[in-house]
This record gives structure tokens, sequence and C-alpha cells, in this order.
């Protein structure tokens, strides 16, 4: 089973506050997704893409993330029977043959693990998926109020985190 990576603004606070600034990487991602595609969403945190991608698009929708504080606020805020989230490290999808999917989704993930990370959970994505879409942070990023913030948020997720997030 994988390691639980929750911070503790994960879940609500993080609908709250972080979902509204995804939005337009939700819209961009749902224009390049046929109607009725199979996708698996990597990192799928609240959940937000996956209920945009089966209630605009009726697609068949698998959410997977590290997160259960996430997990658990996707779930609960679930409005459809048929969309699953499962507690799974990207870096290992065995769980999944080749080819389980037409599109594998990654929405802000990338920027977060290094580079050796980020080539594994590609491979993966693209083993179970026939296509990859990655939306991720802006680079580089604005030197105005949003830019500022967007480095305060990951300056505060500690060294790690910043300094993938740098090197991105």
């Amino acid at each position: 089973m994988p390691k639980d990576k929750s911070l503790f603004f994960y879940g609500s606070m993080f609908h709250r506050l972080l979902d509204p600034q995804l939005a337009e990487a939700r819209e961009v991602t749902l224009e390049l997704i046929p109607e009725g595609s199979s996708v698996l969403d990597i990192a799928c945190g609240t959940g937000q893409l996956c209920f945009a991608l089966r209630g605009q698009k009726n697609c068949h929708v698998v959410g997977l993330d590290l997160s259960l504080r996430m997990l658990k606020f996707a779930q609960k805020s679930n409005p459809y029977t048929d969309i699953s989230f499962i507690h799974e490290d990207a870096n290992d999808l065995s769980s999944f043959k080749d080819n389980s999917f037409n599109y594998a989704t990654m929405l802000m993930i990338m920027h977060e693990v290094p580079r050796l990370q980020q080539v594994c959970i590609l491979r993966e994505a693209l083993r179970v998926a026939r296509k990859g879409i990655i939306v991720d942070s802006v680079a580089p990023l604005p030197k105005n109020a949003g830019g500022i913030g967007i480095r305060v948020v990951e300056r505060t997720l500690g060294h790690d985190h910043y300094e993938n997030f740098k090197a991105f």
C-alpha cells in the first residue's frame, strides 16, 4: 500500500482556496478530451476534474491520488456512482494493464516531484493510457501579485517541494 501524502490543508481547505485557481487548467483539459473517453486522472486531488469529465463529457473516470485526505473529500463530494477514486502511487501503476485508458491527465503534479520521478510517472502514465495530458505551473511565473502568491504557497509546502518547484 502506498504511503499517505496528506498535508494539513488538503481536502475542504484546498477545495475552497486552490481549486478555483485550477479552473482554467481543468477547462483546457476538458477541451482536449473527446466525449466518452476513458480517463485516469493522476493526482486527482479533490476530484473536480473527474466530476467535470464525467458531467460534461460523459467520460469513464478513475481518480488516483497519494493523499487520503484528498480522496476522502473527493469521495464525499462525488455526485456520480461510476467514478472511482483510488489511493495509489503514480510511480507504479502496475494494477492497470497497458492501454487501459484513452487518456491519463496530470494537473499540477510534475512540479511537485524530482526529475527522475517525473520520468517514471510519465512512463507509467503513457503505458496505461494511449495519450497523456499534462497541465502544470505557468512558466515562467509572472512578476505580479499572482506569481508572488504562487511562490509563497509553494514555499510553505516544505523545502523539498519548493526545490522541485524551482527546478521545474
